[in-house]
Parts: C-alpha cells; sequence; structure tokens
C-alpha cells in the first residue's frame, strides 16, 4: 500500500506571451516551507510569543494573540499574503537566486523588485482564488500575476511565500514586519519574454 500524504503543497507557473498564448506551463511539488512557517503555527495554537527571523534576518519578538481587554481598538495582521498591486514586500514573490533551499531561510537570495525597468516585473495582487473541498482533500490556493514590462527577458530561478505581520493595541503599534513562509529554488529556469506574463499559484491541501 502507498503511503498516503497528509499535507501537500504544489507550485504552478504559467507563461503566456504578449497576446494571451500559454507558452509554458508546468506544476511540480513545492517542498520548502521554511522554520517561520512552524513559528506562526506554533505562536498560534499555543498562545505564545515567538521570535521569528524577517526578511532583513532579524529576530523579531512578535504575539500572535490579544489578550480580552474592554475599550481597546486592535488591529492585527497574522499571516497576511494578500499584498495589493505592486506591492513586493510580501504575498508570493519571484526571484534569481539559484541557491538551493534551507531550512533557515529568511528572504528570497535575490529577489525581483516590482517596475518596469531592466531585471523587473510587474506585481499584480495576490488573490485567494480557490478554497474549498473536493472528496476528502481540502485545498487552499493562491495566485499572483508578473507581467514583463522591462524590454528584455527576465529570469525567474526562485519562488517565495512572504507573509505580513501587523499590530496595534490601542497605541502600542509593532510592526509590519515581513517573514518568508517558503521558498523554492527552480530545477531549471523559467524566462518570461517582454510583454508576457507569468502567472505564480501555490495550493495547499490536506487529505483526510
Amino acid at each position: 500500500m502507498s503511503k498516503k500524504i497528509n499535507f501537500d503543497l504544489e507550485l504552478e507557473l504559467e507563461i503566456r506571451d504578449r497576446n494571451g498564448k500559454i507558452i509554458h506551463k508546468e506544476t511540480r511539488k513545492a517542498e520548502s516551507f521554511v522554520q517561520n512557517f512552524l513559528n506562526f503555527l506554533a505562536g498560534c495554537l499555543a498562545k505564545q510569543d515567538r521570535s521569528p527571523w524577517d526578511v532583513n534576518n532579524v529576530a523579531q519578538l512578535i504575539s500572535p494573540y490579544i489578550s480580552p481587554a474592554s475599550g481597546v481598538d486592535v488591529e492585527m495582521e497574522i499571516m497576511n499574503v494578500l499584498a495589493g498591486d505592486g506591492e513586493d514586500a510580501y504575498g508570493i514573490v519571484v526571484g534569481s537566486g539559484t541557491t538551493s533551499p534551507g531550512a533557515t531561510d529568511y528572504n528570497l537570495e535575490s529577489k525581483i523588485t516590482h517596475g518596469v525597468s531592466s531585471g523587473q516585473l510587474q506585481y499584480g495582487a495576490v488573490e485567494l482564488e480557490a478554497f474549498g473541498l473536493t472528496d476528502n482533500t481540502t485545498y487552499l490556493q493562491f495566485k499572483r500575476v508578473f507581467t514583463n514590462g522591462s524590454g528584455a527577458d527576465v529570469t525567474v530561478n526562485e519562488i517565495g511565500l512572504i507573509a505580513k505581520w501587523y499590530r496595534k493595541v490601542g497605541t502600542d503599534e509593532q510592526g509590519p514586519y515581513y517573514f518568508l513562509l517558503i521558498r523554492d529554488v527552480l530545477a531549471s529556469s523559467v524566462i518570461v519574454p517582454d510583454g508576457a506574463s507569468l502567472t505564480v499559484r501555490y495550493k495547499l491541501q490536506t487529505t483526510t
């Protein structure tokens, strides 16, 4: 009997040329959650203060819970990945680095920034594209589109997912801080031609 995988992570890449025609598509198993991911889970599940490493490799003491307090205004983003248009600090991000992933990775090796200059890509908004249940599998899928307006090819070698953490209780404000949760390095480079778009999807699923 084959061993059932209870928790799975997939990465899908799709490139469309300037006319919208698909010129490359691949789906692969993503395997590179970093330690920050479990740091956040431990904090949420056990109501513990934790110290994950932000994208600047600085340990940030964070509290993933708020004790009940009457009359106190609270704002909090614990693991927000829904970055908006042009926002390259968090959400699904892409880079040109080729170093193999490690558990202590805190950022992409060489992130491709938002823009239309040489080597840049335009970051669209991150979407929660799908959430549902099929048979005994529950799935969650995020999507982001990157458009190349740089005037030349842009090479992508690494993909990541960065979460935003922010906390304000009354006048006490912390953050925003940004924490890498996933980093994958592709087996072969993906070339995004000028005028083309790259769509990246991360799909998390659990099977009972």
